[in-house]
Order: C-alpha cells, then structure tokens, then sequence
C-alpha cells in the first residue's frame, strides 16, 4: 500500500502564524461514519475524540466504565474507552479512541493502534507528515 502524505495546517496562536500536522482520517461505527483532521500528537497515549464526534458515531454511555485521563490542557476529564473502524489511506484496522464526555477537547490522533501500523516521519521542514504502512500489518 503506498503511503499518505499529510500537509500542516496553517493556524494562528498567540497572534502568531503556527503551522500543525494534521491526518485525514475516517471513523465509523456500525453504518455511522465520520470524516476528521486530527491533529497527529506522538505525545497523546491514545486518539482522543470531542462528545459530539463520539455521538455522530453513535456512542453512547451505556454500562461503559468512566475513566479519567490527563495530560489535556491542565486538568483530568471523563472519557470512555471505545473501539471504532479508522481509516487512514487505504489501511483499516481497528482503534481504541478516547470518547471525552465534554465537547471542549482537542481532537487528537494518539499513539495507540495507530503507530505500530505505520512509520511515521514529521517532515517539519517540509510541514508534512508521511504515514507509510507496515508491509507486514494489515
């Protein structure tokens, strides 16, 4: 499979022009999908989802065990832990994404489930990002 290449995304912090790596993600769930740009964060355990986005897909709370987690902005917030259908280029494997309670969180592409599946390289010269899938992993 070849691999995807992903452009940062042009912001303003601060006042200040910041440039992001972002993916081109799909989720889905069922026959629910959702298209999303993450921003990609090899800092973040886990990919982390807004309430909103978690509903479209139709999640719900159900018996669902509530975890907190840190590491976002400076508290903890309640999530629940779900495994969703990722897309990412041609390759579709399953992923257990963080599922924030709140709507005010940073939608994130994690670590888990995801990076064992490519090589990622930050080309921050270049702002971009190039996800190659492992030839062994499917």
């Amino acid at each position: 499979m070849p691999p995807v290449e992903f452009r940062y995304r042009r912001e303003t912090a601060r006042g200040e022009t910041v440039f992001r790596p972002v993916a081109r993600v799909f989720l889905q769930r069922d026959e629910k999908g959702v298209l999303l740009y993450p921003y990609i964060d090899s800092g973040a355990d886990v990919t982390l989802i807004p309430r909103s986005v978690g509903e479209a897909l139709g999640l719900t709370l159900g018996n669902a065990a509530v975890e907190e987690l840190a590491g976002i902005g400076e508290g903890k917030i309640a999530v629940t832990f779900e495994t969703v259908k990722m897309s990412i280029g041609e390759v579709t494997f399953d992923c257990r994404v963080g599922w924030s309670l709140i709507e005010e969180v940073p939608l994130l592409l994690g670590r888990r489930d995801v990076f064992d599946r490519f090589a990622v390289l930050f080309r921050e010269w270049e702002r971009t990002v190039i996800f190659t899938p492992r030839s062994d992993v499917r």
